[in-house]
């Protein structure tokens, strides 16, 4: 089963599954559920990490959702190491993944 809250806890839309898919393939449909719905898709939209993919994010950005608070699932030392790659030179230091923040609106 799959709940979709908007503000104050209403919810806007349900799903009952026959059996559990992987929540990584819910999240646009779930964006889509909500334009069906209500006409518009969320301006922000957070979910826990089991939502988590780039393509994704990036799709539920193509949509029109402003923020999406989706943390990365990956472990901790794959994010560093990302991290670490990016900041090129800096081999020696560890930085966090940069955080993109928002609420269910």
């Amino acid at each position: 089963m799959q709940i979709q809250e908007a503000e104050n806890q209403i919810i806007t839309h349900y799903d009952v599954f026959a059996e559990r898919p992987s929540d990584r393939h819910l999240l646009v449909g779930a964006v889509q559920a909500q334009e069906e719905q209500l006409g518009r898709v969320p301006r922000m939209v957070a979910a826990d990490g089991g939502y988590y993919s780039q393509a994704n994010e990036q799709k539920v950005q193509q949509l029109g959702v402003q923020y999406v608070s989706v943390p990365n699932a990956a472990p901790v030392a794959q994010n560093a190491d990302s991290c670490r790659s990016a900041a090129g030179s800096n081999k020696g230091s560890v930085g966090a993944p940069e955080a993109k923040g928002g609420s269910v609106s």
